[in-house]
């Protein structure tokens, strides 16, 4: 699986939020083994979008896509925001 570049604003909003490092720990794991239990993968609803999020921390999440053996990043929001 391979992991498509990350846009500037989402690299910024990572560094912004002190997040690099949780971020590269987590898609790791994702690419490696997307049913680890830290992760707390989900399918978002609707589910025809085919939009999946894991958790980066208890408030932070990555949404994404999977497009042709790539996974494309399309957001890291605050959970609860």
């Amino acid at each position: 699986m391979i992991v498509e570049a990350l846009t500037d604003k989402q690299e910024k909003y990572l560094k912004q939020h002190r997040l690099s490092k949780k971020y590269l720990k987590q898609i790791s794991t994702l690419v490696i083994n997307p049913n680890y239990p830290g992760l707390n993968l989900e399918k978002l609803v609707p589910n025809s979008m085919g939009l999946y999020s894991f958790r980066l921390d208890i408030h932070y999440r990555v949404v994404f896509r999977y497009v042709n053996e790539h996974i494309k990043i399309i957001s890291i929001t605050n959970h609860y925001h």
